[in-house]
């Protein structure tokens, strides 16, 4: 449900942590993934990060149906799934002057109308 990167994806990592007694485990979860998005990129492999907790599956919820499909435990919880494989497509690299500054607000945020 709502994941057609996995449908092409050479790999998927299914990120997931042990819950019992974790306080930040959604954030410890999310450390992992952006570590594994930015090693796929160092690496020129394409990376997609595909959501899951608080997801609606088929019959489950996201989190319940991979934890079903992998034998995993319930005392761990599906943050996000990472699909490998190759790049869609190639960006080029952004220069400073291609940053939004008009998005950048100093010792207060005061609204752009």
């Amino acid at each position: 449900m709502g994941a057609p990167p996995l449908l092409q994806a050479d790999v998927a990592i299914v990120v997931m942590a042990n819950t019992a007694g974790l306080e930040l485990w959604i954030e410890d979860a999310a450390v992992a993934s952006t570590y594994i998005l930015l090693a796929a990129e160092q690496f020129n492999v394409g990376a997609c990060w595909i959501h899951i907790r608080g997801r609606a599956g088929q019959r489950l919820t996201a989190d319940e149906e991979i934890r079903q499909l992998l034998g995993v435990p319930d005392n761990f919880s599906v943050l996000n799934v990472v699909a490998l494989g190759g790049k869609g497509e190639n960006k080029s690299a952004r220069t400073e002057k291609d940053l939004p500054f008009q998005n950048v607000h100093r010792e207060n945020f005061t609204s752009q109308a």
